[in-house]
């Protein structure tokens, strides 16, 4: 072999060993003189392996195997008491050792390529198929919010903070069932050991958590609670507020009230 292999599945065929004793001379000549063709050779070497290691082991159903034992009994019976008169069949060409392990050779590469692109098909489709997902979810989560800020009965309530309403301010969108939005702006960081804890009070009963949060370095804090997951659903809001806690949060306000607000 002078030149370079003219097919790329000639290097799958010699990582297999499945090339012809004078082809395999050939290949092993050129490859200690080229560069370029010792890592195409690599490469069919580490791609046939992760194709191996993919193909799940399948045992064929004993139907099946019993058919085809019988079949090449039947046709060896067939082919033996002519085959000193006769030129070589087809079937007996296929039982030459050889030409056999070449063909199971070829048969194994296609296998391992297409085993190979279907698993990486498969990784495709699963990848789109999450992201499909994530992509409805926020389109659901969308439409939860949309349909809260848009609705004729939600409540809209501005809280202010208690002793001087021109500083920190938030806004409370809540719906008994739909659940509740809450903003807030220019809030100062908390202590260390403290924690901003918003506050559902009802028309009866104590006041109800809607849970904790820290703003950011500007002063902004949300809590998005579309499912209600904190608050027992048809709660009548009499008012909202804000308290600094301990960190963690408490089971019923004990801290300074930041902000408070009521539905108008």
């Amino acid at each position: 072999m002078n030149g370079h292999p003219q097919f790329d599945e000639d290097f799958d065929l010699y990582a297999l060993g499945a090339l012809d004793a004078q082809e395999r001379a050939g290949m092993q000549s050129h490859l200690e003189g080229c560069i370029a063709c010792s890592e195409k050779l690599a490469e069919a070497r580490r791609r046939l392996a992760l194709a191996a290691l993919s193909v799940p082991e399948v045992r064929p159903p004993e139907h099946i195997k019993r058919r085809l034992m019988d079949r090449i009994h039947r046709e060896s019976a067939a082919a033996i008491p002519s085959v000193r008169e006769q030129k070589p069949s087809r079937f007996a060409l296929w039982l030459q050792p050889a030409f056999a392990w070449t063909c199971a050779a070829c048969i194994a590469v296609v296998a391992s390529i297409l085993a190979f692109h279907n698993s990486r098909l498969q990784q495709t489709l699963d990848a789109e198929h999450q992201q499909m997902l994530a992509l409805q979810n926020s389109a659901a989560h969308d439409r939860t919010v949309s349909s809260l800020l848009t609705g004729s009965d939600t409540q809209r309530v501005l809280l202010t903070q208690a002793a001087d309403s021109s500083r920190p301010e938030a806004r409370v969108y809540y719906h008994p069932s739909r659940g509740m939005l809450f903003y807030a702006t220019n809030l100062p960081l908390a202590p260390n050991d403290r924690v901003y804890q918003l506050w559902l009070v009802p028309s009866q009963g104590s006041p109800i958590s809607a849970g904790v949060f820290q703003p950011n370095p500007k002063g902004e804090a949300s809590i998005i609670l579309p499912t209600l997951p904190t608050l027992p659903p048809g709660v009548t809001a009499k008012a909202f507020a804000v308290t600094l806690e301990p960190a963690g949060g408490v089971p019923q306000p004990t801290g300074p009230k930041i902000l408070v607000g009521a539905p108008a």
